[in-house]
């Protein structure tokens, strides 16, 4: 076979590889990425006094009305939360 072909055969074999690498490399990145906005959403609802089913109410109701932002304070959301 021509020596060319081999050389090249071969080059193309060390970018597969190459390209595996980085494509698993960009996929932990894409889990860590996740990861710290996961725990940053969870700091900001904490930080805000909310529990998960007053944020649950919250993403509903913007999600039926996107412009509404509902005035509330926690205490009442727990009191509607509780009645449903």
């Amino acid at each position: 076979m021509n020596p060319k072909v081999i050389k090249l055969k071969e080059e193309r074999r060390k970018n597969c590889d190459k390209i595996a690498s980085l494509q698993a490399r960009n996929k932990k990145i894409d889990e860590d990425i996740i990861s710290i906005e996961n725990t940053d959403i969870i700091g900001m609802v904490r930080e805000n006094g909310l529990s998960p089913d007053m944020l649950f109410e919250l993403i509903k109701a913007m999600k039926k009305d996107p412009m509404a932002v509902p005035s509330f304070n926690s205490e009442e959301m727990e009191d509607e939360i509780r009645e449903e």
